[in-house]
């Protein structure tokens, strides 16, 4: 199992997220539940404690091995004030205090110093006296004895950080008096003593906290003076409403004085020394570590709850936004469908299929795409970018009119894209994914919207096809309420930003004025939707055409695909960002920033508040909140699934999303953004394809080649005598001169509109190859393939892209087109093409636009140019070398050179910088050629003339080479070639690297299923081992995976 040392970032996330979660348990943990104080016989569980505690006075000493108690003098009042400080009773209680000259004791909570540390400093400057609560209020009696010691040493450590001292005071909470003290506080008051606390009980419990009455605590506190007994009182300054507290203090105080007591600390009245005692410079250091942890926490806190308030509102108020809008964009559709004649004259359309490795579903979406009610022109194009399964032999094996195939070599999904565009001829094109299947009224639906002429793309309506498991009802719900609610928005304020790439149509237009799918991002379907609203369009969504698409099945795999979408839709609004101009465009920006960016951000803030408050908090008021969120959604969903005539059974897994979908997607959105933020470069995130929609395709009695088909003769099928040969005709289109293109013309010719145009159609010629027949068991399709394998016929090159790569288009008639006795037939198309930026083709050609190439050996062009070109023989005929020209001839042969020029084909020009137009069955690994005795031949490349070459760009008006645009549009004026010695390199400054040592070639035929790249206008035939040059180790593109698509 291969490993990887995991991301930087993600460590930090973790590192981050660990001391989030201590800070939060440690302010938890301070903020447990203060001031209610139990029952003593409950908390402790049994009066059990000495006799000297039980009997004996309310402060308790069990240090130096014994145990001693004390009561307090006679006429003398010690009040005791627990649970403070708090900000609203403790300085109340302060001022009672000050007012009547009276001292208390103030048994602090250590969180609550730590919070409020100049009360304390208040408490302490005014003459009162400090004692340790604990620090987050514990019941004692019931816990461990390494309990007791933390919270006892954290008091102290608040205490020195908050105001520099100690103390040698504590009261357990959930104390009374010493005499019902019980085994539990009994136990926690010898551990105390061990760590020199003096343990102080109560004689009169006001039970305050319960709110009694003030004429009760009155009462209580004045039981037994009549005697003049002393007593230690209890009250309590914090842990919820102390008013009567307050007021009770004003009324027995004055009482009390007048019957001659006085109010005193216990050190005091006890004749013990001072109870704080100043703390060392590092139990300072040390409690200002604690004082200021707990501030970050609860200041942490705080900040969650705040935003917790803001993704909550933000979440309720967007769904309630887009119930709304989706009740209104219902209603208008619903009209507009009942339009008359909504349906007539359709427009012509073709549908490109990229398909990268869908072997398991492509079948069904050709199928779904052929069995449709549109009644126009329609037309099927799919395109082979470079998959390694069978997906190009399905395809062929479902054959029929209109169904066209191109295989090129892997270069991403925007460039399969811009190949299917560069041939296609309609008026609409319709993009379809690979693992897609329509319904039979869906491409009718899709392109109603067009009838409005300002509209250039129109989303269909995505639905997820395998929603079985929960994972899939998970992606059902989300596309239901949030993409297609989403999508209802966006068409009524006019701002789409996304045509998803399983369904959307687009005006061919809009597609030459945007300049193709670009490669800038990964999320290319969004940025080609921006492009076109940019450029004057408006983009519509159409509920009524329905795709059924297949769904990741795992969580790794719909993490791949959505931090593709996230992180691709990130570049695409980067990209835009200019469009924030335009009124939809802000609206759009500001939307998907907010809640695409901004909102996920919220979601873990969301989720860790509301888990800190079930522990520490109020646990019915968060799960109050939480019923009514989910209820909330589960009212938007059910509207969004009603308007997309969905059942409402998937709805019951939306509390269950809460737990596990929500935390994956807002992860990816976390991931997404430090990627961009670093500026990291991500790679493709292939996904593995279930085959939701696999379905045998049906096999037709024909064999189709990479360069078109070709009708297997009836009596080729059976098997003949080895020396037996059948000829077979083989109609293809000729090579056609072109103008040498410099690098800006290179460049130009990517925009479909200004695409140079070739004058007037060229004649087919036709071949005829005496084929050797088949024998007994072999297979004849592989020896039709090894006879139509070097038919010069022409090789279209890239017209958009930095890498001229060359593809193949295959014409797929069905069955009934090619009968047992048809002649086959090869046709091959002009493929333009976006490719990777590697400028180095999959062949192992290294390609400079501005040098000259190596011709096929066919051409067969003598080095001298001022030798008469010797005529080119099919490799079929003998070996025999021809007899040497006579001298005299040469004028005339020159002569020759220059008319055919000006025919309408001819060889290709040494000076023109299209690639070689070799159609081995094979790209080329190498510049030679074998010859039918065995022999090999270099092949050189020829240097060319500076004058001939500009003298060629000059004469080019009128020879323009049609690079995959349908319609003639007035051809540009021809740039002038530079020489070859001033390279046109600006724009191509990253391909100076020298192109590797190409290996020797040798093709051999290769196994029946093996699926092959095709680089030139030729048959199926793949070598043993596919020659690709790695990119250097430095290479920050570099990428272990050839077959990654990205």
């Amino acid at each position: 199992m291969k490993h990887r040392d995991p991301r930087a970032h993600w460590i930090v996330i973790g590192l981050g997220s660990f001391l989030l979660a201590l800070l939060l348990l440690f302010d938890g943990f301070v903020q447990g539940v203060v001031g209610e104080t139990k029952d003593t016989e409950a908390a402790g569980g049994g009066l059990l404690g000495p006799a000297e505690v039980t009997e004996g006075g309310p402060v308790v000493n069990t240090g130096q091995g014994s145990t001693q108690s004390a009561r307090m003098p006679a006429k003398t009042i010690a009040l005791t004030f627990d649970d403070g400080p708090d900000p609203t009773w403790t300085p109340q209680i302060l001022d009672v205090l000050a007012e009547h000259d009276a001292k208390a004791s103030f048994f602090m909570i250590g969180g609550h110093v730590a919070k409020y540390p100049d009360l304390a400093r208040r408490v302490l400057d005014e003459g009162h006296e400090i004692g340790n609560h604990t620090y987050s209020h514990v019941d004692l009696a019931t816990s461990p004895e390494w309990r007791i010691k933390l919270e006892l040493s954290l008091t102290q450590r608040a205490l020195a950080g908050a105001i520099g001292v100690k103390t040698r005071l504590m009261r357990m909470p959930y104390s009374g008096s010493a005499g019902g003290a019980t085994e539990g506080q009994w136990r926690a008051t010898q551990i105390a003593g061990e760590e020199g606390y003096i343990v102080v009980y109560t004689d009169r419990d006001t039970r305050d906290w319960e709110r009694p009455g003030v004429k009760f605590m009155v009462d209580e506190a004045l039981k037994n003076t009549e005697s003049g007994e002393g007593a230690i009182i209890m009250l309590h300054d914090s842990g919820g409403d102390r008013t009567q507290t307050v007021q009770a203090l004003k009324e027995f105080i004055p009482l009390l004085q007048a019957k001659g007591y006085r109010f005193t600390t216990l050190a005091e009245a006890l004749e013990l020394p001072r109870a704080e005692v100043p703390a060392s410079v590092r139990s300072q250091a040390a409690g200002k570590l604690v004082v200021n942890s707990q501030r970050v926490a609860h200041f942490a806190v705080d900040v969650l709850g705040i935003l917790f308030l803001i993704g909550g509102a933000l979440g309720l108020l967007r769904l309630f936004l887009l119930m709304v809008i989706a009740v209104r964009h219902a209603r208008a559709t619903r009209k507009a469908r009942k339009a008359p004649g909504i349906d007539d004259d359709p427009p012509s359309l073709t549908v490109i299929v990229p398909a990268y490795n869908e072997a398991v579903g492509i079948a069904a979406t050709i199928t779904s795409l052929r069995d449709t009610d549109f009644a126009g022109d329609l037309r099927i194009i799919v395109v082979d970018d470079g998959s390694t399964d069978r997906t190009s032999e399905i395809v062929r094996e479902l054959a029929a009119p209109g169904l066209t195939l191109i295989t090129k070599a892997n270069g991403g999904k925007p460039s399969a894209l811009n190949a299917g565009i560069a041939h296609a001829t309609s008026e609409i094109v319709v993009m379809v994914d690979g693992d897609t299947v329509f319904q039979r009224d869906t491409l009718r639906k899709i392109v109603r919207p067009f009838r409005d002429a300002k509209v250039g793309a129109v989303s269909g309506n995505a639905k997820v096809a395998n929603r079985r498991g929960i994972l899939g009802r998970w992606q059902h719900i989300e596309y239901v309420i949030g993409f297609n609610l989403d999508r209802r928005m966006f068409d009524v304020f006019d701002c789409m930003p996304t045509v998803p790439g399983a369904i959307g149509a687009f005006r061919r237009a809009a597609l030459q004025q945007v300049g193709g799918v670009s490669e800038d991002t990964l999320a290319e379907d969004t940025d080609l939707t921006m492009a076109i609203n940019r450029a004057g369009y408006r983009v519509a969504y159409e509920e009524s055409a329905i795709a059924w698409t297949e769904a990741p099945g795992s969580l790794g795999q719909l993490w791949r695909q959505r931090y593709r979408w996230c992180y691709g839709t990130m570049q695409a609004m980067w990209k835009h960002k200019s469009w924030f101009r335009e009124k939809n465009g802000r609206l759009c920006l500001s939307y998907l920033t907010l809640f695409q960016v901004f909102f996920p951000l919220l979601a873990p803030a969301v989720d860790v508040f509301a888990v800190h408050t079930l522990l520490f908090g109020d646990r019915k008021q968060i799960a109050l909140i939480w019923v009514v969120f989910v209820g909330v959604q589960a009212l938007g969903g059910a509207l969004a699934l009603i308007l997309d005539k969905e059942k409402l059974t998937p709805l019951w897994t939306l509390p269950l999303q809460q737990l596990v979908y929500r935390q994956l997607m807002y992860l990816i959105v976390i991931q997404s953004l430090v990627t961009a933020v670093l500026g990291s470069r991500m790679r493709w995130q292939t996904i593995q394809r279930a085959g939701t929609f696999n379905e045998p395709g049906a096999v037709v009695p024909m064999v189709v080649t990479d360069t078109g088909p070709i009708a297997v003769p009836a009596e080729f099928r059976k098997p003949k005598k080895d020396s037996d040969t059948v000829e077979v005709k083989v109609a293809g289109t000729p090579v056609a001169p072109v103008e040498p293109l410099t690098a800006e013309r290179f460049i130009e010719a990517a925009g479909f509109a200004d695409a140079p145009q070739r004058p007037e159609p060229v004649e087919p010629a036709e071949h005829t190859l005496p084929v050797p027949a088949p024998r007994d068991g072999d297979d004849p399709t592989r020896t039709l393939l090894d006879a139509t394998s070097l038919l010069p016929l022409r090789n279209p090159r890239s017209s958009a892209s930095d890498t001229p790569v060359l593809a193949t288009s295959v014409d797929l008639p069905g069955p009934a087109e090619t009968p047992d006795d048809a002649a086959p037939t090869f046709t091959v198309t002009d493929a333009p093409y976006v490719t990777d930026t590697d400028d180095t083709h999959a062949d192992g050609f290294d390609v400079d636009v501005d040098e000259p190439v190596a011709r096929p050996w066919w051409e067969d062009v003598p080095e001298d140019p001022a030798d008469p070109p010797a005529e080119p023989r099919p490799w079929w005929e003998d070996d025999d070398p021809a007899p040497d020209p006579d001298p005299a001839e040469n004028d005339e042969a020159a002569e020759s050179d220059e008319e055919a020029e000006d025919t309408d084909w001819s060889p290709l020009t040494p000076s023109s910088p299209r690639l070689s137009d070799a159609t081995m069955a094979l790209p080329l690994p190498d510049f030679t050629r074998t010859e039918p005795d065995g022999s090999t031949e270099p092949l050189e490349l020829a240097e060319p003339d500076d004058k001939a070459e500009s003298d060629d760009t000059a004469e080019s008006d009128d020879s323009d080479e049609v690079l995959g645009v349908a319609e003639p549009v007035e051809a540009e004026k021809p740039v002038e070639a530079e020489k070859p010695d001033e390279p046109a390199a600006e724009l191509f400054e990253d391909e100076a690297e020298e192109a590797p040592e190409p290996p020797a070639l040798r093709a051999e035929p290769a196994p029946r299923q093996a699926s092959v790249v095709m680089m030139a206008a030729a048959v199926r035939q793949a070598p043993a081992e596919r020659h690709e040059p790695d990119p250097p180790a430095d290479d920050p593109d570099r990428d272990d995976d050839p077959a990654r698509t990205r």
